[in-house]
């Protein structure tokens, strides 16, 4: 028996290993395990990486060039390599809508597993049957064959085993345009991404980098030429890291005296991608199984992708490559986090899951817990024969025995952050909120507006994070910790309040905490519960893991996804492309509508009854303003057609501004400005074709910024502008400044609140670290 442990390969003829050996598929996976597994200082360095004639030959077989390249092979060579690219010439493939058979074959296909839009399989055989007793003349599928839809070689078995594999989702994600682009495959210098934190910096290794068409693996040896001393060394390539900010690569170099350790390659989303619920994918869920068990086959899956790698398509390169990935973080609450960590919980003395603080030293770190420290305690209460000492010994260290698999790929005490919503809305801001009403009389508590001041948020909503940001976070957090120990000791008996010291180690491990919020997963439990609502309840683990795995097909197709046809890299026919961009396919999966180029701007325009628009007249000095604003040529209200509408879309998020609404906009100077929408408006030019689409804005002044929140204070003008709606950016949350005003609230009846501002007080504040 001839056997290959890093590509699992076995067979019994020795020709068949031969030809194993010489495949792509070994060499590459044979180069992400090859070096020692001794650790050493890394030398970070720039340098020129350079191959001298008698290392390139020697080195043919290591170092694969690409594509590029190959100009000396012959056309019978080339004709036998596979077409990567969209191809609708293949044999299974006979429509326009390839792979599927017709338009409707795509439509029932769509309504059938919409990620938002659960229907059952009841109703979607009543549209069937609907379609036959109209007279439908296309072929209609039965509900078999839509549950077989197959893309090329990729279905919905390629995706589950005992829950959808992460790894094969991680393919999915690199074949699909949409995202490979904005997908950060090396550590970088940035300061608003995970990948320019503590832990893609230091502790995950990056393998492979091409320098002027050439591919380079970490663990080769290299000749390289230092740009400072211009001298030749000969060293060993570590990882690289991508300078933003001089637009270069920088690659991690150690001398040739010193040993190497085995690397993995990691990817990472953007972090304006990562709430997407496209970015967002089910792996298993299930009832009666513990998550240890659950999670199984999810980190073998994970471990196996990063030791072996995994056959994929780059759609960014547009090549065929090899794929590996690793673990960074894990989002969870509290409860999760315990159970990940063999913490006890809340209830242990030592209740915190990440070090040995107690009650009594809950406003500052205690001693870290380590996988090293926690594993012995878990021995330790292993070999206590009774039950009552075991208990004790749980109740004392806060550790509980049971089997974990996520020790196998992180460090759970280090790796699983603190997460924002769980910390502010729904622990901290409560815990306060029910503080200060207890401790004032009910009459007053009537008076107060606590939500607004709870509604900002500046420091944990930034985007970027640089060493500034990091020091006033400390800063902020050990004030808030001695104001509790002063004034609410009480408070120092939650664990939420304790986590807060965990903050900023985070932040410097893992980077901006809106890399690893909750929010998205949280929006992601409704689809769950409308699938699981829709099933017969006999196996709701396999049929969730399906359906998902059907939605995550869907999702993938419909949005230009490439997917394998034997040899080929393929995507979807050019109509079913077509069809799947049209804005009701694309409202009904979920997905985000961009605003097309000839879409009007201006909506809910004035009708009459029978809905016919109707046209407003304006006075010449509002319009010769108007003209004025906008730079187009001034003509008379008789010259015109004007139509009004109370609600305009936003250039950035797409949404809809009503009248009365406070938005974002730029001035004519392409500053930011925040104003109050009042009115939108078509005016459309008598005997000529052109149309000017304008909103009319209430200016609002700025006058200063609030100490205590850092937001900044404006004043509402009775003066109004116009702008064109492309320069309306976004939705922005403007309150009255209540506290400056001194403004109360009084009952108008036993049920009922009615506010009473003072109207002559005219401020407000722009709250832009909303929630």
């Amino acid at each position: 028996m001839y056997v290959c442990d890093c590509c699992e390969f076995k067979t019994v003829k020795e020709n068949n290993y031969k030809r194993h050996l010489s495949t792509t598929k070994h060499i590459r996976a044979s180069s992400f395990i090859s070096g020692n597994e001794q650790n050493n200082l890394q030398t970070t360095v720039d340098v020129r990486l350079i191959l001298s004639p008698d290392d390139q030959q020697s080195r043919c077989d290591e170092v694969h060039e690409d594509d590029e390249l190959q100009d000396d092979r012959s056309e019978d060579q080339r004709e036998g390599e596979p077409f990567i690219g969209n191809s609708n010439q293949g044999e299974d493939e006979q429509t326009e809508y390839y792979p599927f058979k017709n338009k409707l074959h795509l439509l029932l296909y769509i309504l059938k597993n919409s990620p938002t839009h659960a229907v059952s399989n009841e109703v979607v055989k009543f549209v069937m049957f609907i379609m036959k007793e109209v007279g439908i003349k296309e072929e209609i599928q039965s509900m078999h064959e839509l549950d077989a839809t197959s893309f090329g070689d990729l279905n919905w078995e390629t995706l589950v085993d005992e829950c959808l594999k992460p790894s094969e989702i991680l393919k999915l994600f690199l074949a699909n345009p949409k995202f490979a682009g904005d997908i950060m495959r090396y550590p970088t210098s940035k300061n608003n991404h995970p990948s320019g934190a503590e832990k893609w910096q230091k502790d995950l290794a990056f393998h492979h980098m091409r320098v002027e068409n050439v591919s380079f693996f970490t663990g080769k040896m290299y000749t390289y030429k230092d740009d400072q001393t211009e001298e030749e060394q000969h060293g060993m390539l570590k990882s690289f890291i991508d300078d933003v900010n001089h637009d270069a690569i920088k690659a991690v170099i150690q001398p040739y005296t010193e040993t190497n350790e085995d690397g993995s390659a990691i990817k990472g989303l953007k972090l304006h991608l990562r709430q997407h619920h496209e970015s967002i994918f089910l792996l298993g869920a299930s009832e009666k199984v513990d998550p240890n068990t659950l999670m199984k086959p999810v980190i073998l899956d994970i471990q196996n992708c990063k030791r072996n790698g995994i056959s994929g398509f780059d759609a960014y390169r547009m090549e065929e490559c090899t794929i590996t990935t690793d673990l960074n973080v894990v989002v969870a609450d509290f409860n999760m986090q315990s159970y990940l960590c063999n913490h006890l919980g809340a209830t242990a003395t030592k209740y915190c899951p990440r070090c040995y603080a107690d009650a009594e030293h809950a406003i500052r770190k205690a001693e870290e817990r380590t996988p090293t420290k926690t594993l012995t305690t878990i021995n330790r209460i292993h070999m206590r024969s009774m039950e009552t000492d075991k208990r004790k010994l749980r109740q004392r260290t806060g550790v509980k025995e049971y089997e974990n698999h996520i020790w196998d790929v992180l460090n759970p005490h280090r790796d699983i952050p603190v997460g924002f919503l769980h910390l502010i809305p729904l622990g901290l801001t409560k815990h306060l909120v029910k503080y200060i009403l207890k401790s004032i009389l009910d009459e007053k508590s009537s008076k107060c507006k606590l939500g607004n001041a709870f509604q900002i948020q500046k420091i944990l909503l930034k985007d970027e994070f640089v060493e500034e940001d990091i020091v006033e976070t400390e800063h902020l957090v050990n004030k808030y910790l001695q104001l509790v120990d002063e004034h609410a000791p009480e408070l120092k008996r939650k664990v939420k309040t304790h986590l807060l010291c965990h903050l900023v180690d985070d932040i410097r491990r893992h980077g901006p905490p809106k890399g690893y919020t909750e929010d998205g997963f949280e929006k992601k439990h409704a689809s769950i519960r409308n699938d699981i609502f829709h099933q017969n309840q006999k196996q709701r683990s396999r049929d969730t893991a399906i359906s998902f795995s059907h939605m995550t097909l869907l999702n993938h197709v419909i949005s230009g996804g490439y997917f394998p046809v034997n040899d080929d890299w393929v995507c979807i026919g050019e109509k079913a492309r077509t069809l799947g961009q049209q804005r009701e396919i694309v409202q009904f999966i979920g997905r985000e509508m961009p605003q097309e180029e000839g879409e009007v701007p201006i909506k809910k325009l004035k009708r009459k009854p029978n809905g016919k628009v109707i046209s407003t007249a304006m006075e010449e000095c509002i319009l010769l303003q108007l003209c004025t604003e906008m730079e187009v040529p001034a003509f008379s209200p008789e010259d015109a057609v004007i139509f009004t509408g109370k609600a305009a879309r936003t250039r950035r998020k797409n949404e809809l501004a009503n009248s009365g609404d406070a938005v974002q906009y730029l001035s004519s100077q392409n500053e930011v400005a925040v104003g109050i929408f009042e009115e939108g408006l078509i005016i459309k030019r008598k005997r000529s074709a052109e149309v000017i689409n304008a909103v009319k804005l209430q200016i609002m002044e700025k006058t200063g910024i609030a100490t205590e929140t850092g937001c900044k204070t404006f004043e509402l003008k009775d003066t109004f502008i116009f702008v064109s709606p492309s320069k309306l950016v976004q939705l922005e949350h403007i309150f009255h400044n209540c506290k400056y005003a001194s403004c109360r609230v009084t009952k108008t009846n036993s049920n009922e609140m009615g506010i009473v501002r003072h109207r002559i007080v005219n401020s407000y504040i722009w709250n832009q670290f909303k929630l």
